[in-house]
């Protein structure tokens, strides 16, 4: 799409640094909105003061790397410049996203739980929820939430087994058949 190549180093070890490298900014994300969501009534005020305090540290570690891959591209070996190039493109992907959907998406779940509705994921299993319970953020009331309570009850049931097992056989599958087996190798 952008006209870097894939190689195997590529594919088999920059999703987990760059997990690492996303996975950070979003934990600093959903720790600020969890700071000020106790603070702030309105959740777009939220987003906008957790993004005035987290931001530009998400942006110095986002760019810090972006120069670092950028380093590694004047390398004379190909696959080190493939990998890099693509390092490089997929931490800015990342933050961009950090910054337009994650936090989007932590406001538009501090606006549910300010009115009190269940997760989208599980809001067909379960009613409407006390607001006081789900914005209570200690862990006191949050063990025996009717959600957690049928999300328990099915993963442990025979049918929610059944799914889980057949779900991971078909991705084990997939992976070997068309992961291992049609990976090319070499350094170009």
């Amino acid at each position: 799409m952008v006209g870097i190549k894939f190689n195997a180093t590529s594919v088999q070890v920059l999703p987990f640094l760059l997990l690492g490298l996303g996975v950070d900014d979003m934990f600093i994300v959903a720790s600020s909105f969890q700071t000020f969501n106790k603070e702030i009534i309105d959740p777009d005020e939220i987003a906008g003061n957790c993004l005035s305090v987290v931001g530009p540290s998400i942006l110095l570690t986002s760019v810090t790397n972006v120069i670092a891959f950028g380093f590694g591209m004047l390398t004379p070996l190909p696959v080190c410049v493939a990998f890099t190039q693509m390092a490089a493109f997929c931490v800015c992907f990342i933050f961009t996203s950090v910054l337009l959907i994650f936090t989007a998406v932590c406001s538009w779940d501090a606006k549910r739980r300010r009115k009190g509705k269940a997760d989208a994921l599980i809001s067909c299993f379960v009613k409407d929820i006390d607001p006081d319970v789900i914005i209570n953020e200690t862990g006191d009331d949050m063990s025996g939430s009717k959600a957690s309570k049928a999300y328990g009850k099915f993963v442990v049931s025979w049918p929610g087994r059944a799914i889980v097992g057949v779900g991971t056989i078909i991705f084990f599958v997939l992976c070997v058949t068309e992961g291992w087996v049609n990976l090319k190798q070499g350094l170009r």
